[in-house]
Parts: C-alpha cells; sequence; structure tokens
C-alpha cells in the first residue's frame, strides 16, 4: 500500500508542474479511482500536493505579478489614473541593441485626467519603472502612454544598472522611413 501512496504522490506532483494551468486539481481528482481504491487517501494526496506546488509556482511567478499588480494599485489609487492595460511586449521588436539577457517589456496604458501629471513625472515613473524590472527578471522597458495612441514614455534598464527615461529623437517622417529601430535608451519623438 505505501508503494501505491508514494506513486500517487509522485504522479501527481509530476502532472501538476508539468501542466501548469491546464491540469487542476479539480481534473485531477476524477483520476483517483484510476490510481487507487482508496479515493480518500487519493484525494487528500492531491490537495496537499497541489497546494505544495501552487505556493512553489506562485512564489516563482508572483513577485513579477505582485510588483505590476502593485504599480498599477499605486497608479489607480493614489495617482487617480484608470489602468487601461498591462501588455507584455518583446523588446526586440522595438530595439535592435536591447539587454539581451532581459528581452521583455511592459506596456501600461492609461486614461483619465491625471495621466499627463504622471507623464510629465520622470521621477514617479523611474520608481514605478524600477520596481517592475527588479521583480521582473526579463524585463528591461516600461512604456507609459495612451490607448490607441503613438504617444508613449518608455524607461529602460541602462547598462550602468540604472533605469532611466529614454531621450528623444526628434526626426520627421520622411527620416523615419530610413530608420528602423531606434538604439537603446532613445525614442522617436514627433
Amino acid at each position: 500500500m505505501g508503494w501505491v501512496r508514494l506513486s500517487i504522490i509522485t504522479i501527481v506532483s509530476f502532472l501538476i508542474a508539468t501542466s501548469g494551468a491546464l491540469l487542476t486539481k479539480s481534473t485531477l481528482l476524477p483520476l483517483c479511482g484510476i490510481f487507487t481504491s482508496n479515493s480518500v487517501t487519493c484525494k487528500a494526496d492531491i490537495e496537499a500536493t497541489s497546494l505544495v506546488n501552487a505556493a512553489t509556482s506562485y512564489a516563482q511567478l508572483s513577485s513579477c505579478q505582485a510588483a505590476i499588480q502593485a504599480v498599477t494599485a499605486k497608479l489607480r489609487d493614489e495617482q487617480n489614473i484608470e489602468i487601461v492595460s498591462v501588455t507584455k511586449r518583446d523588446v526586440s521588436e522595438i530595439y535592435s541593441d536591447y539587454p539581451k539577457e532581459r528581452p521583455g517589456g511592459y506596456f501600461i496604458t492609461m486614461r483619465g485626467n491625471q495621466v499627463i501629471n504622471l507623464l510629465n513625472s520622470p521621477q514617479l515613473m523611474s520608481i514605478l519603472t524600477t520596481q517592475i524590472i527588479d521583480n521582473c527578471e526579463t524585463a528591461s522597458l516600461v512604456m507609459f502612454g495612451f490607448p490607441n495612441s503613438d504617444f508613449t514614455v518608455p524607461l529602460g534598464l541602462m547598462p550602468n544598472g540604472t533605469v532611466q527615461p529614454f531621450e528623444c529623437l526628434e526626426v520627421s517622417l520622411e527620416e523615419l522611413e530610413y530608420i528602423e529601430k531606434p538604439v537603446w535608451g532613445k525614442t522617436f519623438c514627433f
């Protein structure tokens, strides 16, 4: 009986750990009859294993998610800004020479009367961006802006380890046709 119980724990741990969100304890519980005739023990094992694996997985993912949630809560609650969306971006689509070990970025779109005040506050945006970059291992860029608009303010991780607003490159639409992507630390302004 001990081997059967150990096998159930091993199988359930493997299934939960390798499946992510696709396989949950609610989908595993009906399988107890297949593994053993003692469904009470099987269900208890699944419950316990699910909780341990969920806690481990949440701890690994939560520092980034918690930082993003804290930033959006601060914008919403303290700055009275409506968060429209937070979208993960692939930095290589925007910049040619980005920090290769941190290819991710986040685009925070907002609306409300206070958004312009935020976009005019590099200090506050730097604090918020640093919070996200420090907690999201693959992030090097945070962009703040309006929905359905090209107007964004990007801030990113510089080679010296600091977070800085990107410098504005004023180009005409004609010049823009010849430039594929700006260099890291620069952004196009019109």
